[in-house]
């Protein structure tokens, strides 16, 4: 069945597409309810259609994914020159020849090497926190996710970076999102501010990658492969046995500095705004980490030694998806299995903050409870709780990232209790990724 919202008020019809709706899409989902187990034909000024059936979700995502495309913002020849040509940007064949190349890089075991310089960097973060201090926490899980996706990336040489690479990379976030959401026709022609900024930005980071892979390519035949992301991916073979070139590695390296820290920084962001929200809670989760504290090799084995840890984090994932929306395109007309026929080239949103709050699974869903991921818990179905997608396109940096996510939480909680700041609101902002617009203050007492 398909639905049609109220028309959009005529003062919105310009700028009605997919940056009117991420920028409002807040106040739209509270005004019109989305009905779930159907999709929801809007009125945005072209076909856009809003996916709530989870039949005609896993059909998008995984049985028939070959059949709909990301969005053009990433897929189409401008998209790639922004985003580089790497999986991120890439489809069909290609896609799957670049995943099958380096899907041994992210798998499970892989990511376990990286739990030592995870903590440590969690350890000098928190080491400047001091006792009833207020901090945004945003902020810092933000500084702190870029420093550990730097080391991650280029190993011991990330200290002899431009001193300037950590702030490109933040140039680049915000060209995105003034890519995507901004109003301006031709704006990333115009000499704005934003783009002359990222044109200095993109010029270090191109700069620091191709010096990295011209050095691993060197001292890797060398001393062999070291194991950070440069290193790994200068050596990954590909099936017909030869090696990325040096474009293609600064290509990935990219993804991972689109993609590689921004989910994991505000998804904890929302995790410790829920848990200093939630102090019981937060006091339940400290003490697994006690418990857990004599356990050899502890990070490398965190997400079975503190379940509720990793499951306070999922719960977060629910109600605030990082990765709050997923857009397709169908390569030509399609009937989904609800029915609903689908014209080419139309808009599909996929929306796991919408799905997420899916109250047949998750009753009373605005309540931050971990026991729902508790390990004797149901899982959910993957077509309604998917922080990372599914199918073919399923983040590949998935398993990292929940490692991630776990080591620094229970770092975070063994030394620090956090307090709700109560005169502080939160409020979040859909962008590229969805984050507190305006930070999540709390107050520390040091333990």
């Amino acid at each position: 069945m398909v639905e049609q919202l109220p028309n959009v008020p005529r003062s919105e019809q310009l700028v009605c597409q997919l940056p009117w709706f991420i920028r409002r899409r807040l106040g739209l989902l509270s005004r019109y309810k989305i009905p779930y187990d159907q999709t929801v034909r809007m009125r945005l000024g072209e076909s856009t259609f809003m996916l709530a059936d989870p039949a005609d979700i896993h059909d998008v995502l995984v049985t028939r994914a070959r059949n709909f495309v990301k969005t053009p913002n990433l897929v189409s020849e401008q998209g790639r020159k922004r985003a580089g040509r790497g999986l991120l940007t890439s489809t069909g064949d290609r896609h799957q020849q670049l995943r099958r190349g380096l899907q041994p890089l992210f798998v499970n075991s892989a990511a376990l090497p990286f739990a030592a310089a995870i903590q440590s960097h969690t350890e000098k973060r928190v080491s400047s926190w001091r006792d009833q201090q207020p901090i945004d926490i945003s902020r810092e899980m933000t500084r702190l996710g870029l420093e550990i996706l730097i080391r991650m990336v280029f190993g011991g040489e990330a200290d002899q970076l431009d001193p300037n690479f950590a702030e490109a990379i933040t140039e680049r976030r915000r060209y995105n999102e003034y890519v995507i959401f901004g109003k301006l026709p031709f704006r990333t022609h115009l000499p704005t501010p934003t783009v002359r900024k990222y044109r200095r930005a993109i010029k270090i980071i191109d700069k620091e990658i191709y010096r990295g892979i011209r050095e691993r390519r060197r001292s890797s035949s060398e001393h062999g492969t070291a194991h950070h992301f440069l290193s790994l991916l200068s050596n990954v073979q590909r099936p017909d046995g030869t090696q990325l070139s040096d474009e293609q590695v600064r290509d990935e390296v990219l993804t991972l500095t689109t993609a590689g820290y921004e989910t994991v920084a505000d998804g904890l962001s929302w995790t410790l705004y829920l848990l200093a929200k939630n102090p019981d809670i937060q006091e339940m989760l400290r003490d697994e980490i006690a418990a857990a504290q004599n356990i050899p090799d502890l990070n490398t084995k965190c997400l079975k030694a503190l379940p509720m840890n990793y499951a306070a984090v999922q719960e977060s994932w629910r109600i605030y998806p990082p990765t709050w929306i997923y857009v397709r395109t169908p390569l030509k007309d399609e009937t989904l299995p609800s029915g609903i026929k689908i014209p080419a080239s139309s808009r599909l949103y996929l929306c796991p903050f919408i799905m997420h709050r899916y109250p047949a699974v998750f009753p009373k869903p605005e309540k931050f409870d971990p026991n729902r991921f508790a390990p004797s818990a149901k899982p959910p179905p993957r077509s309604i709780y998917f922080p990372f997608g599914d199918g073919p396109h399923l983040c590949i940096g998935a398993p990292l990232a929940r490692l991630e996510s776990v080591i620094i939480l229970s770092t975070i909680l063994a030394r620090f209790r956090i307090h709700d700041d109560p005169n502080h609101c939160v409020k979040p902002f859909a962008g590229v990724t969805l984050r507190p617009a305006n930070g999540v203050k709390v107050h520390l007492e040091s333990l």
